[in-house]
This record gives structure tokens, C-alpha cells and sequence, in this order.
């Protein structure tokens, strides 16, 4: 085995808690002994913190950033970190976006790994929002004494028919429980990492100061995928009854009254521009982006952690309508998912149908399974599984690899072979 050398004293910058133990009646006020935990190590910037995956978190953990593990990660523990910097986290505070922040948000940009075109062309939305009035947006920011630590931009108005007609919203949103007005979409976020636990408080902050109750987010193809995505819910997108895309033969005429008519023109200046206005509700075009949605109630209330290692192998539907089960559970988060298959995921391999003269999947088309983002939100790998180690909760894999799990879910499906023997 490889062993890493002891760092110099001048390198070292964490310092690790061990052991912790709390009456159960005092439990909330543990974060009260992390100012005196890094007082006594004043050289340190990080606190780090471990814990078995199938322990539940504490109200200790709920401040500390949970760090991502590498899918050859056998350690039986999480980890987590959390920078002393968090704890200037009760002077946060969350207002309108200023002149005087545009400066810092543009280095918070490109400290991101922002392009320079991209920081350009957000920059001007972001200003364009924070100095006119009749901008179709609205910019926060999130400071810290004067230091800008987060930004977001959200859009006034969102094409409401549209997002019905294309996605199965309704089956996650009472809509009748919000008002029309009430609706918005996140344009662009960006927050210093120290600062990603605080993302809940930054979303409830913008719907409560915008007087919206329910915040959208769409995934187009080069989309980055934000800090803030965990705290959202994938809406499935809706499956059209035909086979090649047209539009809709309409046999209704859409009839407006003149006094719709007069008052639209009277309004025109002042009407609030919708945010997808050009999308039409009524085409048969399944949507080409992904749809994410929270909701003032949702970000009431953290999601429960669940740290299991949860291994499924095959990409057949049943193993991926398991992964997508796990992750539209509105008050779990699981951080821990691993899909294991020859190929990875069917669209990686079979890029259009006509490429391909297997069946096809009943319940996934591409385009679905490329909207689920399951690269994004669980560990894919491309491998297969030769054996099971069930003493020690082991799956080996055909290059050697060694995967831990804590729940297994076999899902290799039916698949036929008499197409690869010819």
C-alpha cells in the first residue's frame, strides 16, 4: 500500500473532532461549542468530522459540508468539513442586489470557473435587473459584512400553461394552493462554497423578499448543474401520444374579446414580460430541457440525510425507476447512490434509436432518461458485476474494483443475446 507522508506543520490546516457526545435536550445548541472548538486550534481553517454511513445525522452535522466520495472510495465512513468562516453564519443577510455589489459578484463569477462570455452576458442580466425597474428579473445578493458571498437571479413571471401542459406538475404541486403571481424561475445562482450549507436559507430569503411561493429551474443541455440542486424536486416531463414531432391540428380558433384586446394594448408597457413567453402551451413538442421545482414549504423543513450505501446493479427500467423513486422523495436526501452496468446508462451507448436495432425501453425513451440527470445526482459506473461478497457487503466488479454497499438491489432485467451472437 501507498501511505501519504506526514505534512509539514506549516501545511497542516485541520483539525479533526473524535469523539462527541450531547444530552439529547441540549442537542440544538451544539453548534454553540464550534466557536471554542477552533479557539483552541486559532492556526486552523477546517474542522473535519467522520461518522459510519448508516448513522444518522446530528444537529451538530447539519452545519458542515458533506464531502462527495470518489466511486473507488471503500472507507466505511462519511466525511465531513466545515471552514470556521461558517460561523459568521448568524450575520448573513440576503437583500436586493446594489451598484455597489456588482464588482464582487463579478469576482464571485469567475472565481466559479465562470468563461469570460458567460460572466459577461450574466453580469448584464444581474445589472440590467439591479438597476432598472423594468427588467423582467430580480437580482439578490447574500453578504457578510459587506462581502458578497452569494448571488441569484430569478425571473418575475414564468410560462405557467407552458410548464402544466409539458410536465407532471401537477402531481407534486397543488396549484391551487399558490397564486398565479406566485411563481418563479431561477435564472443563476452562485455561492462561495464555504457558504453551500446556507443555500436553504438563501432560497427562503428570495421567495419570501419576491412574494413568490414557488421557485423553478430549468436544465438545458450545457446547463451547469448549481450548488443549490439538492434542495430541489425533479418533475417528469410528459410523454406525447405520437411518433413524429408535428404540431397540433387545431380545430378550435382561440377567440379574444375587445375588451381583452383594448386593455392588453392600454398595459403593454407596463405588463410584466414572461419569463419562456414564446413557448407555446398548446404545440405536441415534448419540452427540450429538464424541470426542477421547490417550494416555500419545502424549504421549511431540512431533508432528512440518508448516507447508506445503496448499490443497484443494471440499467434495466427497474433499476433506474429505483433510483428515480429514491431521489423524488421530497423529504430525503440520499448522497449515496451508485448504479452499476456494461455501458453505464442506456443513452450513453445509444445515442438515437435509429442507431439501434434492440427493443427499446417501454418506460424510458433517451430523451427521458437525459432529462432524470441521473449523472448528476448518483454515481454511474461502467463496469459489471462478477461476484458478491456478502460477509463484508462487497460487490466485485470485472476490472478488480471493489464496491461497499449497505443495501444491494439486484435489477440486471431480461436481456436478449441472440442479436449479439449473429
Amino acid at each position: 500500500m501507498h501511505t501519504i507522508p506526514d505534512p509539514t506543520e506549516s501545511a497542516k490546516n485541520a483539525f479533526a473532532v473524535t469523539l462527541y457526545c450531547m444530552e439529547s435536550m441540549f442537542d440544538c445548541r451544539s453548534k454553540d461549542f464550534l466557536k471554542y472548538a477552533f479557539d483552541l486550534f486559532p492556526d486552523r481553517d477546517y474542522l473535519i468530522v467522520t461518522q459510519p454511513h448508516t448513522i444518522a445525522e446530528n444537529t451538530l452535522l447539519n452545519k458542515f459540508s458533506l464531502v462527495p466520495k470518489k466511486s473507488e472510495n471503500t472507507f466505511s465512513h462519511v466525511l465531513y468539513v466545515l471552514h470556521r468562516d461558517q460561523l459568521f453564519e448568524q450575520d448573513m443577510a440576503l437583500t436586493r442586489t446594489t451598484k455597489a455589489d456588482l464588482d464582487q459578484i463579478k469576482t464571485l463569477i469567475e472565481s466559479s470557473g465562470t468563461d469570460e462570455e458567460a460572466t459577461a452576458d450574466i453580469m448584464k442580466q444581474i445589472t440590467n435587473a439591479a438597476t432598472s425597474f423594468a427588467s423582467a428579473n430580480l437580482s439578490f445578493s447574500a453578504r457578510i459584512d459587506n462581502t458578497v458571498i452569494a448571488t441569484f437571479l430569478i425571473s418575475k413571471d414564468v410560462n405557467l400553461d407552458y410548464y402544466i401542459s409539458h410536465f407532471h406538475i401537477q402531481d407534486q404541486i397543488l396549484l391551487s394552493e399558490h397564486e398565479r403571481k406566485g411563481h418563479t424561475r431561477l435564472l443563476y445562482s452562485t455561492c462561495n462554497p464555504i457558504f453551500e450549507k446556507s443555500t436553504r436559507f438563501f432560497l427562503k430569503e428570495i421567495l419570501r423578499l419576491s412574494g413568490k411561493t414557488l421557485l423553478y429551474f430549468e436544465v438545458q443541455a450545457k446547463t451547469v448543474i448549481p450548488t443549490i440542486f439538492h434542495e430541489l424536486i425533479h418533475v417528469r416531463s410528459r410523454r406525447f401520444p405520437h411518433l413524429v414531432d408535428r404540431k397540433w391540428d387545431h380545430e378550435r380558433a382561440e377567440i379574444q374579446s375587445a375588451s381583452t384586446e383594448i386593455e392588453d394594448d392600454a398595459d403593454k408597457d407596463f405588463k410584466v414580460p414572461v419569463d419562456g413567453g414564446d413557448r407555446k402551451a398548446d404545440d405536441e413538442t415534448e419540452s427540450p430541457f429538464a424541470l426542477c421545482f421547490t417550494s416555500k414549504k419545502l424549504l421549511s423543513e431540512a431533508k432528512i440525510v440518508k448516507n447508506a450505501r445503496i448499490v443497484i446493479i443494471g440499467a434495466s427500467d427497474t433499476g433506474i425507476s429505483f433510483a428515480e423513486a429514491l431521489l423524488t422523495i421530497t423529504y430525503l436526501q440520499f448522497t449515496n447512490i451508485t448504479l452499476i452496468a456494461p455501458g453505464g446508462l442506456p443513452h450513453h451507448n445509444l445515442p438515437t434509436k435509429k442507431s439501434n436495432l434492440k427493443t427499446q425501453s417501454t418506460s424510458y425513451t433517451n430523451e427521458e432518461l437525459q432529462k432524470l440527470m441521473l449523472e448528476s445526482r448518483i454515481c454511474v459506473l461502467d463496469a459489471r458485476m462478477v461476484d458478491i461478497d456478502r460477509s463484508d457487503k462487497n460487490v466485485i466488479l470485472d476490472d478488480g474494483r471493489v464496491v461497499p454497499y449497505d443495501t444491494l438491489i439486484l435489477a440486471m432485467g431480461i436481456q436478449e443475446k441472440t442479436l449479439d451472437s449473429l
